[in-house]
């Protein structure tokens, strides 16, 4: 894992953050490729223009019922609306509520109490875009004079330059191998189920889940596959962090649930504050990226080797491996569930479930059953650690 300082944080891997995805977005957020991507996100930008202006000294009116508030003369995005209301200490959930007449007295109040609490007229950034099919600009984005912008089109437009056409949409593997049966072998999608790419954006964030649709031979033999993944998110409108996802991986099902995530290969993410860190930021995407990209199967392979052939217990010891496990502070309620999950992947693919990486898949497998994605997210990492100690 990746640590910097500044605004640098850790993020911690979620298998279940495509599938998320996969079911929320709508069709227009769909992307079928990088370039789609980057050629909208472009147009996104050369549409849109950042203005300063004053907190408490912007005016708020009244514009009709289905647009009831203008902020210095234009319409908001009902992100942005929420931003302003935080900006101006006022609930916004509370806010849409009320009737558009009591919304500007309410806000108009904010801002008046707001200028007499502050000593210089508080500033914003006002992200204002076109629509792509004509009208009036509206706001996207309320934010500090402190948030520094990462563009989606300059962000993706580093990553095609960096792998080229080595990373597919996600869509092009999903449903191969999948455990719960989903779209089948070879990519073959069962009825009802949506082809997705796992490409989308919207005028709020942009998430691309990619992978290297080139498997890598799995250490045991047999019909197991390894896959090279990445996921990469960001927001020009402040929703969310910039971050990056590299991993490998089994298989994917066709809602895009990500199977046999054992291994984390890095994680980066950073707020988007301060020049500087931003900049690093990225920089160190493209540069893991770049790496990410040229790493051969044999490689990645070795790494996957070693924990496969490094026994974690004695096999003819049983009560060794919940011992050791229980040693290490994993979750007891837990032991059972990965066991067997370690069973049945012996029984298909031939890992030895007394190796590091056979406990460990198991983990994860059992990991991915838990209905609450902080647990989940928890045992993942907790995994990811134990594994590190083979290498």
């Amino acid at each position: 894992m990746w640590y910097a300082s500044g605004t640098m944080t850790t993020t911690t891997f979620d298998s279940h953050a495509a599938s998320r995805e996969y079911f929320n977005r709508p069709a227009d957020e769909e992307f079928c490729d990088l370039d789609n991507l980057i050629s909208e996100t472009k147009r996104r930008r050369d549409r849109s223009e950042v203005k300063e202006l004053d907190l408490c000294g912007a005016t708020i009116r009244e514009a009709g019922e289905t647009s009831p508030i203008r902020f210095a003369g234009y319409p908001l995005t009902p992100w942005a609306f929420s931003q302003l209301c935080a900006r101006l200490s006022a609930p916004a959930d509370f806010v849409r509520q009320l009737n558009p007449d009591t919304i500007q007295r309410v806000l108009r109040e904010r801002q008046a109490r707001r200028a007499g609490e502050e000593k210089e007229a508080p500033m914003v950034r006002a992200l204002i875009t076109e629509p792509p099919f004509g009208g009036q600009p509206e706001i996207r984005a309320i934010l500090t004079p402190r948030y520094e912008r990462v563009w989606d089109i300059d962000l993706f437009s580093r990553v095609k330059r960096t792998v080229g056409d080595i990373l597919k949409p996600a869509g092009t593997i999903a449903g191969r191998g999948s455990a719960d049966g989903g779209a089948g072998q070879g990519g073959q999608w069962s009825a009802g189920v949506r082809e997705r790419s796992g490409i989308y954006s919207s005028d709020r964030n942009t998430f691309a889940f990619m992978v290297n649709p080139t498997p890598l031979p799995g250490p045991d033999g047999g019909d197991q596959l390894l896959y090279r993944g990445t996921i990469i998110g960001n927001s020009e409108t402040g929703e969310r962090k910039c971050f990056a996802w590299f991993f490998a991986f089994d298989s994917i099902c066709a809602n895009h649930i990500i199977w046999g995530a054992s291994e984390k290969i890095q994680t980066v993410a950073f707020r988007h504050i301060g020049k500087k860190s931003v900049d690093r930021g990225v920089l160190e995407i493209e540069r893991i990226l770049e790496t990410w990209a040229a790493v051969q199967p044999e490689e990645e392979l070795d790494k996957i080797l070693m924990a496969s052939k490094t026994p974690f217990y004695d096999r003819n010891k049983p009560d060794e491996r919940e011992r050791k496990l229980r040693a290490k502070g994993f979750p007891v309620h837990l032991i059972d569930a990965s066991d067997t999950h370690a069973e049945h992947r012996e029984e298909i693919h031939g890992t030895d479930r007394s190796s590091y990486w056979g406990v460990v898949c198991g983990i994860t497998r059992a990991a991915q059953e838990l209905p609450h994605a902080g647990e989940r997210l928890d045992i993942e990492s907790w995994a990811g650690e134990m594994l590190q100690e083979c290498q």
